[in-house]
């Protein structure tokens, strides 16, 4: 198997790759929290004291995902949210996305998560993913069309 590496940056310029190519997966929120992670854009003072990680993932030299964690509560890290997470669909299939959800159950459970929750669209592929690596449906979040999934760490 190939090496795949995770690493923090706060560099835009690391994110070109992913700004382009995951782009129609993401929308406008998930930009700017990107942007606010790499300090392009100030942060907003209610989330100071929340849980707030993001990884790109490397493999070949090349910076082919992403994958973060949040909390939506201050100082509680029990339930961590999966955030930005995304593979190039180029690399999908190659055991990456598998590879980055290991590496923040490990994370998870480094911050004191007892479980990792995700918000995903229902009936579309993320979601055979998110259950072949052991996620459970729990419910839909109805004003927003989402489904939220959670596993125990």
């Amino acid at each position: 198997m190939t090496e795949i590496c995770f690493f923090q940056s706060k560099n835009i310029k690391d994110y070109k790759s992913i700004l382009v190519g995951l782009q129609p997966d993401f929308d406008q929120e998930h930009w700017s929290y990107l942007l606010t992670w790499c300090e392009v854009i100030d942060p907003d003072p209610a989330d100071f004291g929340k849980y707030w990680k993001v990884w790109l993932v490397e493999t070949q030299g090349r910076i082919v995902g992403i994958c973060g964690l949040y909390s939506l509560k201050h100082k509680d890290n029990s339930e961590l949210w999966l955030g930005w997470f995304g593979v190039l669909p180029q690399y999908r299939s190659n055991k990456i996305g598998q590879a980055a959800i290991q590496y923040m159950e490990a994370e998870g459970r480094r911050a004191g998560a007892q479980k990792l929750m995700s918000y995903i669209s229902p009936g579309e592929q993320p979601l055979k993913f998110y259950t072949n690596n052991g996620f459970e449906d729990t419910g839909e979040v109805q004003e927003d069309f989402y489904l939220v999934i959670e596993k125990s760490l």
